[in-house]
């Protein structure tokens, strides 16, 4: 599923990281031998390596959290591992409570995401529709470098509502991280995200990562709704 999502932001024109996908790591071995000429043509690294399982980032339930993803590897035998990590993490302790929770199978294997690592100045989470009231608001969360604490739930990251053309800092956490322009920006991505929740009759949250003045989405996901309200999308970005 998270390829897929990544697959419709790379072919609407976004500046998805590049990267690879295996889709059956602990199926067909075979892949192992590839490795290294597929991190050559990704250039020198970090690579974060994340699952891209068919029971996740679903409508009903997401296994948010529940797979492993590993970050800043830079060799072909720590990318090897951390795949072997990600595809066997769907039958972790955390991942099946999970699915048990939720009425869902737990994915026994996951496909994984190889990806170049964005070094962000900024990076979070973009929710297109407000995560709990359902509001027709856009809900960014950034914190600085990396968005795995935000993800985590580690840090308490600023907060911004998005409502057309008028931006509200929510929560303040000692200094400014996005402008108001920037913050219009990430909202702007809301289109795409509408354009896949179209395909999928869901909204979304989304990954970017802010480098540079830019801005990369890393990923995008269905949430489970609010009850009695349509679904949320989120992203992170950096």
């Amino acid at each position: 599923m998270k390829a897929r999502n990544l697959g419709w932001l790379l072919r609407a024109g976004y500046r998805v990281p590049d990267g690879f996908v295996i889709p059956d790591p602990l199926g067909d071995p075979g892949w192992e031998r590839e490795i290294e000429a597929g991190l050559h043509r990704l250039g020198p690294g970090p690579f974060a390596a994340r699952s891209s399982a068919l029971a996740e980032d679903g409508v009903e339930s997401s296994f948010a959290g529940q797979l492993a993803t590993t970050l800043g590897v830079t060799t072909s035998a720590e990318v090897i591992e951390a795949v072997h990590r990600s595809a066997a993490s769907g039958s972790s302790p955390e991942a099946v409570a999970y699915a048990a929770r939720t009425d869902q199978e737990a994915p026994a294997s996951a496909g994984v995401i190889v990806q170049v690592m964005v070094q962000p100045e900024t990076a979070g989470v973009m929710f297109t529709r407000h995560p709990v009231s359902g509001a027709e608001q856009v809900v960014i969360e950034a914190t600085r470098g990396l968005d795995d604490s935000v993800v985590a739930g580690t840090v308490t990251p600023e907060a911004y509502l998005v409502d057309g053309a008028h931006v509200q800092v929510a929560r303040h956490r000692g200094g400014q991280l996005l402008t108001s322009a920037q913050a219009l920006a990430l909202a702007a991505l809301d289109a795409i995200s509408r354009a896949c929740s179209a395909a999928r009759r869901t909204s979304s949250g989304r990954s970017p990562a802010k480098t540079s003045g830019s801005c990369k989405p890393a990923r995008s996901r269905p949430l489970p709704p609010p009850r009695g309200q349509c679904e949320p999308r989120r992203a992170t970005f950096c």
